[in-house]
């Protein structure tokens, strides 16, 4: 009975490890798909004029890609080949970086790497520039600017309602995934010592401005009049890794 016993026990062990492989497996490929197509957005984030053909093209994009990072920070971590988890100085640790903290973000890590933190920063700040400069007649102004741009090119005009209400929503959709992706780059010190600083402190003395003087309901999550404080957040926390006095003359002058 006992050699029986043995034997059965033999079995659930390989089943469980054959179990337990392949679901490993599976993570690891569908993180490999994720790298994949993340890749393929981040280089496709470039500078354009607003609602230009492009722009309008690379909304698309950018949401899928802030929809990846979202998932990503979900997604089960996936255990290297090899690795002592004891030694690895993750983040969750209090040390380590991007490239080895005890988490997967590789749609950050590729924004860094191919020098998109600071592309998205001027667009998204060209946009704002433009949104506040039309806050008044925001709805004729999508339309104006696409057909200036190039952005409606191709397209044949049937219904001017349906457009405005179509380019409202991709001018949203910009501003909701270009700031969230934003955000999760600063929480990186990494990103810190990358971005134009400058820039980003005047961008976020901006956007707080435009908020008193239009009455603007800050209370939406998603949009740069709630972001921006977050955005704050990140520059205080990572001062000291900084130049804390070229940070405090940046936001004095602002």
């Amino acid at each position: 009975m006992k050699g029986r016993d043995v034997g059965v026990n033999a079995m659930k062990y390989m089943k469980t490890r054959d179990a337990t492989s392949v679901a490993e497996d599976l993570k690891v490929e569908a993180t490999r798909e994720r790298t994949v197509i993340a890749r393929e957005c981040v280089r496709e984030i470039l500078m354009c004029p607003v609602l230009s053909r492009r722009w309008i093209d690379l909304t698309d994009t950018l949401e899928q890609l802030a929809r990846l990072a979202m998932l990503e920070a979900y997604a089960p971590r996936v255990k290297k080949e090899g690795e002592d988890k004891t030694k690895v100085l993750g983040r969750l640790d209090g040390g380590g970086t991007l490239w080895d903290q005890d988490m997967t973000e590789d749609a950050i890590r590729l924004m860094m790497e191919e020098n998109r933190v600071n592309v998205s920063l001027r667009m998204l700040n060209d946009y704002k520039v433009w949104q506040y400069a039309n806050w008044e007649r925001l709805d004729d102004a999508v339309l104006n600017t696409a057909k200036e741009n190039g952005g409606l090119e191709g397209h044949r005009v049937v219904d001017p309602h349906a457009l405005v209400q179509s380019l409202l929503s991709k001018v949203n959709t910009f501003e909701e995934s270009v700031g969230a992706l934003l955000w999760k780059c600063l929480v990186h010190v990494e990103a810190m010592q990358l971005v134009d600083l400058p820039l980003l402190i005047r961008h976020c003395s901006m956007v707080l401005k435009q908020v008193d003087e239009k009455g603007i309901d800050e209370r939406e999550a998603r949009r740069q009049e709630s972001l921006v404080i977050h955005y704050f957040h990140c520059i205080m926390k990572h001062s000291e890794k900084l130049n804390t006095r070229e940070v405090l003359e940046l936001m004095q002058d602002s």
